[in-house]
């Protein structure tokens, strides 16, 4: 069971991705994430650490994609370590849906708040996503 002050506090920080993400803020959107975390994105390698999450979210805006919208649809965060099972579309220039997928978090306690340590996103829109992939 959730602890509902931990649920509160996550529902708190629901739309801060996006907001960082529409602002450009690559280095706050890797402040949601561990310094030592890992993130497994389509058509990428493993990338490891915040500095190269921030990178891959600049990648990602370089590609055209304006806007994130990231749901979870599941979340259980108890002791040090949580998980979280969630949804995210992205949006181009114009607005239209440029893919969606599914995504995988494995989170941990840091400093009293819960950070994504490892993260496994999957597309469902596109059979060999390029949104990720540095040019």
């Amino acid at each position: 069971m959730t602890d509902p002050v931990v649920q509160s506090a996550a529902e708190k920080d629901k739309g801060k991705f996006t907001r960082f993400f529409q602002d450009g803020d690559m280095d706050s959107i890797a402040e949601l994430y561990t310094e030592n975390c890992s993130v497994m994105a389509p058509g990428t390698d493993v990338k490891q650490g915040r500095k190269a999450v921030a990178q891959l979210m600049r990648t990602v805006k370089a590609n055209g994609v304006s806007r994130v919208e990231v749901k979870s649809e599941l979340k259980s965060l108890e002791g040090e370590y949580g998980y979280r099972i969630g949804r995210w579309t992205m949006f181009g220039e114009d607005g239209t849906v440029c893919d969606t997928g599914k995504s995988l978090a494995v989170m941990k306690k840091v400093d009293g708040a819960y950070k994504i340590h490892n993260e496994m996103l999957n597309s469902v829109e596109t059979q060999t996503p390029t949104w990720f992939r540095e040019s």
